[in-house]
């Protein structure tokens, strides 16, 4: 992002985190889209957005908790074990080789994914079974967007 410093620009990396309710596909590019199937019974969209707004609303405590919680972990010293790093690499060339639209923004959402598995469960290392439980979150976020 450009800063304008009146005498002169400087640029300042920036990584805002977003939450983008869209009734299609979103314009804005985004890491990660989480596909939200609403009830049939409830046809009206505006009724739908509002309850969705009411329900954030009400939660802005926990909410707060957890963008703390979170950005505070994310800090936290990790370390990546050689022996478990030749694991992740066999995992994304297997990836690689069936699934032809994978690219290292994948890589990168199943580590950030299994880091946080790892830091909630108070490690500062990954092993085999955060590895595989990070995988299947993000399968069962995949089959949840088809």
């Amino acid at each position: 992002m450009k800063y304008d410093f009146t005498y002169y620009g400087m640029d300042y990396d920036t990584q805002i985190p977003t939450l983008t309710l869209s009734i299609g596909k979103s314009l804005l590019p985004c890491d990660i889209d989480i596909v939200l199937k609403p009830d049939p019974s409830c046809s009206d969209v505006e009724e739908t957005m509002k309850s969705v707004h009411d329900y954030l609303k009400s939660q802005l405590p926990l909410l707060d908790k957890l963008r703390k919680y979170i950005a505070i972990i994310s800090t936290f010293p990790f370390k990546y074990e050689q022996d478990i790093l030749q694991v992740i690499e066999n995992d994304f060339v297997k990836c690689e080789r069936l699934i032809l639209n994978v690219c290292s923004d994948d890589l990168h959402i199943l580590l950030m994914i299994s880091k946080l598995i790892a830091l909630c469960s108070g490690k500062n290392e990954f092993d085999n079974a955060i590895w595989e439980s990070g995988k299947s979150f993000e399968n069962q976020r995949k089959l949840r967007n088809k």
